[in-house]
């Protein structure tokens, strides 16, 4: 698969594919969910996760069984040792 732009957000996310995961992605049953997740706090975190599709809002299809979904997550508090 070569690489794909897809609008997350309004804004454009460059998502390439490798072989073995081209593999994987065809012999599931099921959509896989890639979410990015960017944690604020004192510090700033960032996450990305693979795991199956739920009812997850806001997901964007890349291709198939294959969606993302950007996930922003803010704290009221600060606590360094998080």
């Amino acid at each position: 698969m070569e690489p794909t732009v897809i609008d997350l957000g309004g804004r454009p996310l460059r998502v390439e594919v490798s072989r073995a995961a081209q593999r994987a992605l065809a012999a599931r049953r099921t959509p896989l969910l890639v979410e990015m997740e960017l944690y604020f706090s004192c510090l700033i975190r960032k996450a990305v996760r693979f795991r199956d599709q739920g009812d997850e809002p806001d997901v964007t299809p890349v291709a198939g069984t294959f969606v993302v979904r950007f996930r922003p997550v803010m704290t009221a508090g600060c606590r360094i040792g998080d």
